[in-house]
């Protein structure tokens, strides 16, 4: 698979992923990294998503919370 010379990842349009997914990871990955960060609320958003139906976009928004995460019960 051909990738970014800037970055040497591959391109865009070979990442098929949910936005649930993405929110998910995103979500996830701030309250691994960030230990003080008690919450996440975090909306993506999908414009031209490739579903039928007249739309602007496609977005989910998700709310995790630090105790409700696997693993990270005795913060």
């Amino acid at each position: 698979m051909p990738t970014n010379p800037a970055t040497n990842w591959p391109p865009l349009w070979a990442f098929e992923i949910q936005v649930e997914t993405l929110a998910h990871e995103i979500a996830n990955s701030i309250l691994e990294k960030y230990g003080l960060v008690k919450g996440v609320v975090l909306t993506v958003s999908k414009p031209s998503a490739p579903i039928p139906g007249i739309f602007n976009n496609v977005s989910v928004t998700l709310t995790r919370e630090r105790s409700l995460m696997r693993g990270c019960e005795n913060d």
